[in-house]
């Protein structure tokens, strides 16, 4: 630094390298079978939906398409060619 101290003086020990290596110096034991765990955490350990309430306000009534599902494509009422809607505005003959 500018006034010659040192500026790990500043830190705390937990941000040294040493203490990082320090953390990792104990091996780190597999886990015997990651499909299969011990009965004992299975038997204890359930889990439960969480608790919501019913959102405020009217529900949608439009529905949520899936993933990959296509829209039928606009076909107008009067001269029933594809993209356009508006029977008012279709300027097809009759």
């Amino acid at each position: 630094m500018h006034n010659g101290s040192n500026p790990y003086d500043y830190i705390e020990d937990y941000f040294t390298a040493d203490y990082y290596k320090s953390s990792y110096s104990f091996p780190i034991e597999p886990i015997p079978d990651i499909h299969q765990p011990p009965l004992h955490i299975v038997k204890d350990f359930v889990i439960k939906p969480p608790v919501t309430r019913k959102q405020a306000g009217r529900p949608k009534v439009k529905r949520i398409k899936s993933n990959g599902e296509e829209s039928r494509p606009m076909k107008c009422e009067r001269c029933k060619k594809l993209g356009h809607h508006n029977k008012n505005t279709c300027s097809a003959p009759f």
